[in-house]
């Protein structure tokens, strides 16, 4: 297997410590991201930095995931799931034999999967109907200490990463439920796992305290160097911005580590997204200009020259007309930027400039 070690030198961001826990997620929609703090209370922290609470006396553990406009959290033994608009706790779920329930798993439609760090068992729930959802163990041994895990669609497959010694990255066929070895790694305890646009595999591993991201079938690999990680758990990478966020439990905190766009968004045949922004150089009059094949949610990401994301926003486009996005929010030092305009699975990428 082909390994490639480099050091990416990416910036880092820590919010105020109360926005901490076991495991983070991205609401896209509302451009938030949720953690569960202390298993009696979620946490969010809004685009401008605002942090509050997401309800009151919910519960959320260990892993978590965002699905059909829904969040859906962990604790030791019991599934909950809560309405994403409202707060409102809509089914608490208990899982057949659980004594560890830790990472969680969607295909973003109806189903989920979760580990059970103590038993090594997988299980599947299927919450087409939230009132009679089903609950199956697809692997009954896993040989091992399963821990997070993540879908991936186009292998049809689970992804899972292994707590221990030159801990193992494994796979779940989803079509027979089989088990097999994708890498033994140099590392020891890997906590969370998740996926990046472009089909890249990212791990948190406790020893030594690091984030590696592999490529779509690890046949390389490189560490991204994050400073003051202290036991990072189950991260979550954001498509829509393209951020990481690692949730530090020993340091009590979440990291945030931001990157340029890679390549175009994979699997497309369409053209990218044409835009314009008037004036550039920006200022605060300026906006991005274009037409819509079709209506639904733009996604602006503004990144530095360092590849630090400094702007984010998202609004709904109309398909056959002009539309255009103020830049209002945007305030940022003179220098050279990227901006990035997403609608579906398309994007477009501009170079902009701010003079003063």
């Amino acid at each position: 297997m082909k390994f490639a070690l480099l050091f990416l030198c990416l910036p880092v961001f820590a919010f105020a410590q109360v926005f901490k826990g076991e495991s983070v997620e991205y609401d896209a929609a509302s451009q938030r991201f949720l953690t569960s703090d202390d298993g009696t209370s979620i946490v969010q922290r809004a685009a401008d930095g605002a942090i509050s609470y997401f309800g009151t006396g919910l519960k959320a553990k260990y892993g978590m995931e965002i699905m059909q406009g829904r969040l859906f959290a962990l604790t030791v033994t019991t599934l909950y799931a809560y309405d994403l608009v409202t707060a409102t706790q809509l089914a608490a779920i208990p899982i057949p034999g659980a004594t560890f329930l830790n990472g969680l798993a969607s295909d973003g439609d109806s189903l989920l999967w979760a580990t059970d760090f103590t038993t090594g068992k997988i299980h599947k729930i299927n919450v087409s109907d939230l009132q009679q959802p089903v609950v199956t163990t697809i692997v009954p041994v896993y040989g091992g200490t399963p821990n997070g895990l993540v879908y991936d669609a186009a292998n049809n497959r689970l992804v899972v990463a292994s707590w221990g010694n030159n801990a193992q990255i494994k796979a779940v066929d989803l079509a027979t439920n089989l088990v097999s070895t994708i890498t033994t790694t140099s590392v020891s305890n890997i906590d969370g796992i998740d996926m990046d646009g472009q089909g890249n595999f990212y791990i948190a591993s406790w020893s030594p305290d690091r984030i590696i991201r592999y490529n779509a079938d690890f046949s390389a690999s490189e560490v991204i160097t994050v400073s003051g990680l202290n036991n990072p758990a189950d991260i979550s990478y954001a498509t829509a911005i393209d951020t990481l966020a690692i949730p530090n439990t020993a340091g009590n905190n979440i990291l945030f580590v931001g990157f340029s766009p890679v390549s175009p968004v994979q699997n497309t045949d369409e053209a990218p997204v044409d835009f314009a922004i008037s004036p550039n150089p920006v200022t605060e009059a300026s906006q991005l200009v274009f037409d819509a094949k079709a209506s639904g949610v733009a996604h602006c990401s503004i990144y530095g020259e360092t590849g630090n994301l400094v702007f984010q926003t998202s609004f709904n486009v109309v398909a056959g007309s002009e539309n255009r996005l103020p830049l209002s929010g945007f305030r940022a030092v003179p220098g050279m930027y990227t901006c990035v305009l997403r609608i579906g699975r398309t994007e477009g990428v501009k170079k902009m400039v701010r003079v003063w």
